[in-house]
């Protein structure tokens, strides 16, 4: 018992998902723009555009929009009748006001005829009998003909009885047709054919023999025959379904067009045409307007009861069935069954295993083997964990990939019977979003960060488009795998090698979540913005680079769909069943047949033939227009029949050589000014699932105004001339005085001018030297108070760190008072230097007793040498006198001296002095740690500059200001010796 059971829950059958098998839509003029609902007649012409015949008048319909067009007499109505003539030979004909006016229908346009029109009195003579036809009058003169048209000139004429065949004037008489009413005759194709019950069809040639062909149908009380003259169609209503009468394999027969579920609403048909191109029928109505019907070749299905009509996930199932990630089984015809019952909210994973043991489905961390025996877990990554992708590869191996946390990972399974055999799982870098296994052994992923090639036997990946959200990808078994993304195009892999999206394509394309191959040369797409059409070979070049631009078709809820926008970001978005492409959508699941996929296409042709002169429409003549200056308005209208999706219509212009636009909603180019002359309006269209365009172009004349006419101009010009000529002679004069004056004026000027260049070169380099002293004086500062307050600091220390006794503690206090009182002269004495400085004193000289003044500037470094037990030596003569800048050498001296304490450990530091023919030396001699040759051309050097201390770039710029050289001795180690040089000429004895 518990096995029937689950064989019942597993295999229910629901019959709940039937489509409609026939799209059909309403024009009417509460919400189409139709201008009036009774529609007396229709037929095509030549150029592809539908004529009503209304109470309002003639209606031309290109599948969007309607024109109507008036009789423009007076005091006529508009009325009209049927539409007669031969379509073929774009000779159409009605009349108005009970077929007293007729009118001609050619050339895209009509035309109401007065006497003088050669097509009067042909048009005239077929009057009555189309009044009678309208009418539907049985009894009729025995006098009066009625004309059955093959073509213009061409076709069968009924006389009372008597059944004529003419071609031109001449007529000849094939048979007599007795009880034969005029109303059963009409032309299908090239033959006419007479019906009075649909059981059977008679076809009488034109030698007058009869042959009679049983339909097979059997007549019902909603029996009913129409006829469309101008087309030479035959249509038969009977048991709520509508058929065409067709010669087809040598024999008439009447081929369904419509099942109608109309007759049971009571709507009154008047009038039919059938595009055999489309097979769409169009069914025109005595008061509900004109019913548009096509036969679905795009089937959705929803899920009776499911909790959601949101479809993700699909799987092959059968040759012609397909599994969802919920268990339901769906074939092409719309039946399901239920395998396994599943509520999740994840249903972006289903796998059907090769083996047909069960069903993979990723639920979030976790993948699950749903089969007949129930449901089995097969791999936990992890709470909080989800699993990313999962696909199909080669040889068992199934690859699934999760974003785990701190590492999201990659591998593959192995499935027997329901039992993981094998497992094998990798740490990457990337959340993966989409696994497809190439020949090649390579993998080839999307990720939310790139597209990436991973070899599983290096371990190794390459990465492709960089910060590009990838959401999946899908392969046709054609070497093309195309790559989805969110928002940024379709990409395409092919032959090892990435192609992005083309630039004029890429917003159509933005939202791609799958694309299939049918067996027909096409690929479907689906998307958030329906579903698209293209040429596979042409889609392909195109992505190469091979083509500029391609035509694609697009669908969508007028075209059978429940909604536009269909699901991606699963392991599978689209599958081929059969000749059916299946996508998964936001209500239900779409099976295209793409074998009967009869696309509405737009026409090729289009036309500029009317246009729009403020208010006023005018056609347009030899592709030439002229337009006066003063226009405020004009529109031009193109024209070209589309019965299909509005977003076919690929047509684009521009003026003159601007860059291309795409038409207005209402195809029409809208202008407002134009400059006077010549101009071109290029148009242009893509035709269908092609990459040409059909192009057109039109020509406008603006006309000159009176002042833009070349007289104007070369009269204007003239008197210009003449008066400029007249105001230049005056100016000239004028100028020639002026001349004199100014130049005196400038010669003062410039005089003024080169004074007050000479002042302010002298205040710029004023200016310059100044800034130079100030940057001197803040070095000179910062550099002489550091000893000091080394001293004070190193005091300090040493009383913190030791227990000194009261007498150290005094000598240390005194020291550091000393020392403060040295930095407050030097302070002092700075200050007075800048002061002297900044007006240029050092370039005044004066007598200096070397030995005190040695005394003086040494005594400033007592305290601290003492601390570094450094003795501090003056052997200078004391009669040693020289002539220099006192403040320059107190600098210089001072600079020296620290250095040398600062690079001296328990030494002497010696100042002594010596004459030579050269001058007067002042050596100061240190037992430090010495200088290597290099740190010596650094100081001495043209380095002096760089990695130099300050005190010694400030020795150097000082004593280039008082003209005197440096020497510098040195071994590392051993020693220093500084020689300063004073020039004989300053040096006095002082004795003398």
């Amino acid at each position: 018992m518990n096995y029937l059971y689950k064989i019942f829950f597993f295999f229910t059958i629901l019959h709940y998902a039937q489509s409609p098998v026939y799209q059909e839509k309403w024009l009417n003029n509460e919400e189409s723009g139709l201008p009036q609902n009774t529609i007396k007649s229709m037929v095509k012409d030549r150029f592809g555009f539908l004529w009503l015949s209304t109470e309002k008048g003639l209606i031309r319909y290109d599948g969007h929009k309607f024109v109507t067009y008036q009789p423009n007499v007076p005091n006529v109505e508009n009325r009209t009748v049927l539409i007669g003539g031969d379509a073929d030979d774009d000779f159409l004909f009605t009349y108005y006001n009970s077929v007293k006016f007729p009118v001609l229908i050619s050339g895209r346009t009509c035309k109401t005829l007065n006497m003088q029109s050669p097509y009067y009195k042909e048009i005239k003579k077929y009057s009555s009998e189309y009044l009678i036809r309208m009418l539907g009058h049985r009894n009729y003169s025995s006098r009066l003909y009625f004309h059955y048209f093959i073509s213009r000139k061409e076709g069968y004429c009924l006389r009372g009885d008597r059944l004529f065949y003419y071609v031109g004037r001449r007529e000849r008489f094939i048979r007599a047709v007795k009880s034969y009413s005029y109303l059963n005759f009409a032309v299908s194709g090239e033959n006419l054919i007479y019906m009075d019950s649909p059981e059977m069809i008679s076809m009488i040639t034109k030698d007058g023999k009869i042959k009679r062909f049983v339909t097979g149908l059997k007549k019902q009380l909603d029996y009913c025959l129409y006829v469309n003259y101008g087309n030479k169609q035959v249509f038969v209503r009977n048991a709520n379904k509508i058929y065409i009468a067709e010669y087809l394999n040598g024999r008439m027969q009447l081929i369904e067009v419509y099942n109608d579920p109309q007759s049971s609403r009571k709507i009154l048909y008047k009038c039919m045409y059938y595009d055999k191109h489309t097979r769409m029928l169009f069914v025109g109505t005595l008061d509900h307007g004109i019913l548009i019907v096509k036969k679905k070749f795009i089937k959705a299905f929803t899920i009776p009861f499911a909790e959601s009509t949101v479809l993700n996930a699909i799987d092959r199932y059968s040759d012609h069935e397909l599994i969802t990630a919920s268990g339901d089984i769906l074939d092409t015809r719309g039946n399901i069954r239920k395998l396994f019952s599943r509520k999740s909210t994840e249903n972006y994973g289903v796998l059907y295993l090769k083996d047909k043991s069960g069903m993979l489905i990723k639920e979030f961390w976790e993948i699950y083997l749903y089969n007949k025996s129930g449901k089995k877990l097969i791999k936990d990554f992890g709470y909080e964990q989800r699993v990313t992708a999962i696909n199909y590869g080669n040889k068992g191996k199934i690859w699934i990939s999760a974003s785990c946390i701190p590492n999201p990972v990659l591998g593959y399974i192995k499935i027997h019977k329901g039992t993981v055999t094998e497992h094998k799982f990798y740490k990457i870098f990337q959340k993966i979003t989409g696994i497809l296994e190439l020949d090649n052994g390579n993998l080839l992923m999307s990720s939310e960060n790139g597209i990436h090639i991973f070899n599983e036997k290096t371990k190794t990946i390459k990465t492709f488009y960089r910060n590009v959200l990838f959401r999946s990808l899908n392969e046709n078994g054609d070497n093309n795998i195309w790559i989805e993304s969110y928002g940024d195009g379709l990409y395409l892999y092919r032959n090892g090698k990435i192609y992005p999206p083309p630039p004029n394509k890429k917003r159509m394309l933005s939202d791609v979540h799958c694309v299939i191959g049918d067996d027909y040369g096409h690929y479907w797409m689906s998307s958030n913005d329906g579903l698209f059409q293209v040429h596979k070979k042409e889609f392909i070049d195109y992505y190469m680079g091979k083509l500029s631009d391609i035509y694609i078709q697009q669908y969508d809820k007028n075209d059978g769909l429940l909604s536009n926008e269909f699901n991606g970001g699963a392991n599978i978005n689209g599958l081929k069943i059969g000749k059916y492409v299946c996508f998964p959508s936001m209500n239900g699941i779409v099976f295209i047949d793409t074998k009967n996929a009869f696309s509405v296409f737009p026409e090729e042709n289009f036309y500029t033939d009317r246009m729009l002169i403020n208010d006023k429409e005018m056609l347009i003549g030899n592709n030439r227009v002229s337009l006066n200056r003063n226009f405020r308005y004009l529109k031009i209208f193109v024209d070209h029949p589309n019965y299909g999706n509005e977003n076919n219509d690929l047509i684009h212009y521009r003026i003159d050589n601007a860059p291309w636009i795409s038409l207005s909603e209402d195809n029409a180019v809208n202008i407002n000014k134009l400059s006077y002359g010549d101009h071109e309006i290029h148009f242009r269209k893509l035709k269908n699932f092609g990459t040409d365009y059909t192009y057109k172009t039109l020509s406008i004349f603006v006309e000159p105004a009176f002042w833009e006419t070349l007289f104007f101009k070369i009269a204007a010009s003239a008197v210009l001339i003449g008066m400029f000529y007249l105001f230049y002679k005056r100016r000239l004069k004028k100028i020639e005085l002026e001349k004199i004056i100014l130049g005196q004026k400038i010669e003062q000027h410039t005089a003024k001018l080169n004074d007050t260049i000479r002042s302010l070169s002298a205040t710029r380099e004023e200016l310059y030297a100044q800034l130079y002293r100030q940057k001197k004086l803040v070095t000179v500062i910062s550099h002489d108070i550091k000893s000091p307050l080394k001293f004070i600091n190193m005091s300090t220390e040493y009383l913190l760190e030791n227990n000194s006794t009261e007498q150290e503690l005094h000598n240390v206090l005194i020291s550091i008072k000393d020392s403060c009182g040295k930095m407050i002269d030097f302070i002092e004495s700075s200050l007075t230097y800048s002061k002297v400085f900044i007006y240029d004193s050092y370039t005044i000289k004066e007598d200096i007793i070397l030995h005190e003044f040695m005394d003086q500037r040494i005594r400033i470094f007592k305290n601290i040498a003492e601390f570094n037990a450094i003795t501090l030596i003056n052997r200078i003569d004391p009669g040693t006198l020289i002539r220099s800048n006192a403040d320059v050498l107190h600098i210089v001296v001072h600079n020296i001296v620290d250095n040398a304490i600062k690079y001296t450990k328990k030494g002497n530091v010696t100042v002594y002095s010596s004459s030579d023919k050269d001058g007067t030396k002042l050596i100061f001699e240190d037992t430090g740690i010495g200088m290597t040759p290099e740190e010596i051309r650094r100081i001495t050097g043209g380095d002096v500059h760089k990695n130099t201390q300050v005190g010694m770039r400030i020795v150097n710029e000082l004593l280039a200001l008082v003209n005197v050289p440096m020497e510098i001795e040195s071994d590392k180690n051993k020693g220093t010796r500084i020689i300063l040089t004073f020039k004989n000429e300053a040096i006095q004895d002082l004795d003398s």
